[in-house]
């Protein structure tokens, strides 16, 4: 029964670093749908060691940024912000979605932003979203003037914005193999079902006959809005059910998205389109990648027959990822990139001990 799985440590609570690090804070969307990771960031700091400040802007029950408020929300939400005066203190602020938030920005700290923040210290931004993806737009030239360090998901964005690229991260501290977790469910996908997975779904099923399969995207919210660490636990267990992960096409096409990089850090096998730029996770390595529906459904008879290559391609993509993705070494080096002068609380405490 699932109320009796153990969930290995994520009944402890993450311990914090000796906080005598760095002053730092992080902008983020309040949603789990923006990426898991990027609500781990703040956490993510705090046990490396720094003190992090958190600017969590407001979303609707869809996940999109609001901008329209009661004032008694709205002042609420002023009251729990870093105010400037704490962020002209740090050595350094990371904001994540950048694309989906400078508009809040500007409403919360106008112009001293850039006076007070962006003039003394590095201001990194994580964007979330390619410039060329296929269902909407951003204003990334906009966005960029909130920000003086750029990290894009897309290769192509990061040499068209003259930033630096960084494929997503994954926290590891929930993303790994649950122990002795049985693989009830022959394939499945957990995720956003928008207008495009949908119409491809279509196209899929007529191939899937005699195949278990099953979509959803195990949420968790209450009257105030969304559990997140439920939320995450709900995601993880779903995969980790599955023996075939099904990453349906995203709408940015042009990178792997994180669902592709949590489902190999879970251990589960995972099956992905082809992204649109060249990518280190390698078709029969890594994962295995899909060209059509029809495609699809071939791989997965394929892969459901032969249950030793199929482990042996997710045990060789979950080291690689274990390796190349963790979010706290992904922090550690944007740092070290960034902020001059930067060492690690760890080591720090090491060479002290």
């Amino acid at each position: 029964m699932r109320d009796n799985i153990h969930l290995f440590h994520h009944n402890v609570k993450r311990e914090y670093g000796n906080l005598s690090g760095m002053k730092l804070a992080h902008f983020r969307t309040n949603t789990i749908l923006s990426g898991w990771s990027n609500l781990a960031i703040a956490q993510t700091l705090r046990d490396i060691g720094h003190r992090c400040l958190l600017g969590a802007i407001p979303v609707d029950w869809s996940g999109a940024v609001r901008y329209k408020l009661a004032l008694a929300e709205y002042e609420r939400i002023i009251t729990e912000m870093p105010t400037i005066g704490q962020l002209a203190e740090c050595d350094a602020v990371l904001v994540s979605g950048p694309e989906y938030i400078f508009k809040w920005l500007e409403q919360l700290y106008g112009s001293a932003w850039k006076s007070r923040v962006m003039s003394g210290r590095p201001v990194i931004a994580f964007h979330m979203e390619s410039s060329v993806r296929k269902d909407r737009s951003f204003n990334f030239e906009a966005a960029k003037q909130w920000a003086n360090v750029h990290y894009y998901p897309d290769p192509r964005d990061a040499e068209r914005f003259k930033g630096l690229w960084q494929r997503p991260a994954v926290d590891l501290f929930w993303f790994m193999p649950l122990t002795n977790q049985e693989k009830r469910l022959d394939v499945g996908f957990a995720g956003s079902l928008y207008s495009s997975r949908s119409k491809y779904l279509e196209a899929l099923m007529p191939h899937m006959q005699g195949i278990e399969f099953r979509t959803g995207f195990p949420m968790a919210a209450d009257i105030f809005g969304e559990i997140h660490t439920s939320w995450v636990k709900n995601y993880l267990y779903s995969i980790a059910s599955m023996k075939i992960h099904l990453c349906l096409p995203s709408n940015n096409s042009s990178f792997d998205v994180g669902r592709v990089y949590e489902t190999l850090a879970v251990g589960t096998f995972c099956l992905a389109p082809f992204p649109d730029n060249p990518s280190d996770l390698k078709d029969k390595q890594h994962l295995c990648r899909y060209v059509s529906p029809e495609d699809v459904a071939k791989q997965i008879r394929h892969y459901l027959a032969e249950p030793t290559e199929r482990q042996l391609i997710a045990s060789i993509g979950h080291e690689w990822v274990k390796k190349n993705c963790d979010l706290r070494l992904v922090l550690e080096r944007v740092l070290e990139e960034s902020v001059p002068g930067y060492s690690s609380p760890e080591l720090i405490s090491k060479e002290n001990a």
